[in-house]
């Protein structure tokens, strides 16, 4: 008898399961290209969307190139996401299903990857205030001294390069974690795990950056 209820039950999940297929097949494509978007579609769309209206909004210089380049970022997220997402690239075969991954994927890390380069210049465009004199005195506060005038006497060429290396080390270690799940894992639910956390944490840095804008000590202190 249990074995029975057992096996009907599973019947009734397939047949509800194939109902919502047809219905999401059925549905107009737009209906169908919002419902697929994952939870980490909607951060980097949110993180984009404030960029956005953090520079129109700014106070700052080169507002209007600032604006472009985010506009410009949005659309083409947006348009990965319609061909992959929106399967404009089919999934219909095993080769095209994997060259929609791919594109997906490749779409969401070089969004949050250009958009880190281009700090450089949406910060600045978002407001000139600059807090450095706040950390300067949070500096003194908690540790009775600041670290980059205290440690001054070590800085010479060979430190200098020697830190810059492991600096720039952070690029191979993003690397090392990025490319291969990104390429290699095919466990959905990992792989969405693995992205969701990611971009939460890339995605929050570049949004304090704009809360907490400074130039360092070396601009502050000169």
């Amino acid at each position: 008898m249990t074995a029975e209820l057992t096996a009907t039950t599973e019947r009734e999940r397939a047949r509800g399961l194939l109902r919502r297929r047809a219905a999401f097949r059925e549905a107009a494509w737009g209906t169908r290209f919002v419902r697929s978007l994952a939870s980490h579609d909607w951060v980097i769309i949110t993180y984009f969307i404030i960029s956005l209206l953090a520079v129109g909004f700014g106070l700052g210089p080169g507002r209007a190139h600032s604006f472009k380049v985010v506009s410009i970022d949005l659309t083409l997220f947006i348009a990965g996401l319609a061909l992959t997402r929106g399967e404009v690239i089919p999934t219909s075969t095993t080769a095209m299903k994997t060259l929609n991954g791919l594109v997906y994927r490749l779409t969401c890390f070089s969004a949050i990857f250009l958009s880190y380069f281009q700090l450089r210049f949406i910060l600045p465009s978002v407001s000139e205030r600059a807090v450095d004199a706040q950390l300067y005195h949070f500096d003194l506060k908690v540790f009775g001294f600041e670290p980059s005038m205290a440690w001054d006497h070590f800085v010479n060429p060979q430190t200098t390069e020697w830190f810059a290396f492991f600096y720039f080390g952070y690029f191979f270690i993003l690397a090392i974690h990025v490319f291969p799940i990104m390429l290699g894992v095919t466990n959905e639910k990992n792989i969405s795990d693995f992205a969701l956390g990611i971009f939460i944490v890339f995605t929050s840095a570049h949004t304090i950056y704009m809360a907490v804008p400074g130039y360092g000590p070396y601009h502050y202190l000169a």
